[in-house]
């Protein structure tokens, strides 16, 4: 059978080629599955938490739990030090900058994003996948 799609082998008759459907059925989901997703890769990302240091030490605190939770591996983890925000962000205008190198699928990112923004010690962040 050339040109077997999951959808053709669907509309095949109950009982013929039974051997032959059930392989083709396992061997179209894993290829449909093979791909991108399973992958690990690689990102920075970069927060900005408030300057005040009882909030700066518990947003990096919630951040390594979660991290952790989420099955993120931390790979750095660089203290840039507290700056002088180019404008004020929630009333502050200064800010504490980490940087982290993460491993990582990109669903656990897209959910932890969502998470962030009801921190109020985390001011800004931006994930960046970087190129292997």
């Amino acid at each position: 059978m050339i040109g077997v799609s999951p959808r053709s082998l669907d509309r095949a008759a109950p009982g013929r080629y039974c051997g032959f459907y059930l392989f083709a059925r396992a061997l179209c989901a894993s290829l449909m599955s093979m791909g991108r997703k399973d992958r690990m890769k690689t990102y920075e990302a970069v927060v900005i938490f408030a300057s005040d240091e009882a909030q700066h030490q518990a947003g990096r605190d919630f951040l390594r739990k979660e991290f952790e939770g989420s099955g993120i591996t931390i790979k750095k983890e660089e203290d840039m030090g507290d700056r002088l925000l180019a404008y004020p962000v929630r009333k502050n205008d200064r800010g504490h900058y980490i940087l982290y190198v993460l491993e990582s699928a990109p669903e656990p990112l897209k959910a932890l994003t969502k998470t962030l923004k009801l921190r109020p010690e985390i001011l800004k962040y931006l994930f960046v996948r970087q190129d292997n």
